[in-house]
């Protein structure tokens, strides 16, 4: 989420619940913490750290070892319950990213719109290094899957996303009508050394609720494949992932009673 997001939210925020997962944010990013380090982290006592940290571990989402703290196992069943909820709405999604990072030889991924974000909801890294982990956040227009969500949402609230981004940026990806057009978006991050090709996964009215990528270091892979067969593979496999979606829609009501790729570049 931007921080202009953040601040806009905060007026209506509980700042008791807040602090709690501050403290769980906390012990996630420093894979555990003690009192006093998670005190300066999110500028609160270690006294009333302390509290909130007792009350966690007594519900059984903190432990301690030692003088550290670290999450517990009750979080693994609020996760778990989570993508398997989200994964009947994709149908057999992770069989069609298995797929797609071997026959690009790239690590791919499945990710969800979450408003302003896009959150990594699924990911095979074949035989490189993962570069994402389940559940990780990023602003929509930092990354090329986020870029093609963006382009298929409401007209006011693709608006409000791109408000949130320096001009020099809001111009840099000003021509969303012509990604939507192309379906495919390609962006190369020099800074990171990473390149990276996504496709939106849309619903039946358009409307994307997700988006398949895939994502690898500069110079593993020619200009010429990563422009000319990758892009028609990453297309090939949103639209199957589209094809599980409208599947899974009839089967979950069942039972309560050619697109031609093109590189966007960005």
């Amino acid at each position: 989420m931007s921080q202009d997001s953040v601040r806009q939210q905060s007026s209506s925020w509980v700042k008791s619940t807040k602090t709690v997962f501050d403290i769980v944010e906390t012990l996630r990013e420093r894979d555990g913490a003690g009192v006093t380090e998670i005190a300066q982290a999110i500028d609160l006592s270690k006294s009333a750290v302390h509290k909130h940290l007792q009350t966690l571990r007594s519900l059984g989402y903190v432990t301690k070892d030692g003088t550290e703290y670290r999450l517990g196992l009750s979080f693994l069943s609020l996760g778990t319950y989570t993508m398997e909820r989200k994964l009947l709405e994709f149908g057999d999604a992770t069989n069609d990213i298995d797929s797609l990072a071997e026959n690009t030889r790239m690590p791919a991924l499945l990710v969800v719109p979450d408003g302003t974000d896009s959150v990594v909801f699924y990911q095979v890294s074949g035989t490189q290094d993962p570069r994402f982990r389940n559940g990780e956040r990023f602003f929509l227009p930092t990354k090329a899957s986020g870029v093609s969500i963006l382009t298929h949402l409401p007209k006011e609230r693709r608006k409000m996303v791109l408000s949130q981004l320096e001009e020099e940026r809001r111009e840099e990806i000003s021509s969303l009508q012509q990604a939507r057009d192309q379906r495919v978006v390609y962006k190369k991050d020099v800074e990171n050394q990473q390149q990276s090709v996504a496709a939106p996964v849309l619903d039946s009215n358009e409307m994307p609720v997700g988006a398949i990528a895939v994502s690898g270091a500069l110079g593993n892979i020619s200009d010429k494949r990563l422009h000319e067969d990758v892009p028609g593979l990453v297309l090939s496999t949103a639209n199957s992932v589209q094809g599980n979606i409208t599947s899974s829609i009839r089967t979950v009501r069942a039972t309560r009673s050619s697109l031609t790729p093109h590189c966007y570049i960005i």
